[in-house]
């Protein structure tokens, strides 16, 4: 994997969690002064996660993909040792 897809994937990976948390928190303060606040960040949410989305389409055209994750591979060798 490439440097630039690894960015992509952590980045869609911390907006997921971020997202997460956004929502909980929604969840809990619906209806108080704070949760038209939340509601925007969660927009802007969504709009990072479309972005991304658009990038990792845009990196992962030209490279062809794996035919096993590193961690399947491991996973093999280890029950092969064994």
């Amino acid at each position: 994997m490439n440097e630039n897809m690894k960015i992509i994937i952590d980045a869609r990976q911390l907006i997921k969690e971020a997202a997460l948390e956004h929502c909980r928190a929604f969840n809990e303060l619906c209806g108080s002064s704070c949760s038209e606040a939340i509601l925007s960040v969660l927009d802007g949410e969504v709009r990072m996660a479309v972005s991304v989305q658009k990038l990792e389409q845009f990196f992962s055209n030209d490279e062809p993909e794996p035919v096993a994750s590193e961690y399947e591979v491991n996973k093999f060798i280890n029950s092969e040792s064994v």
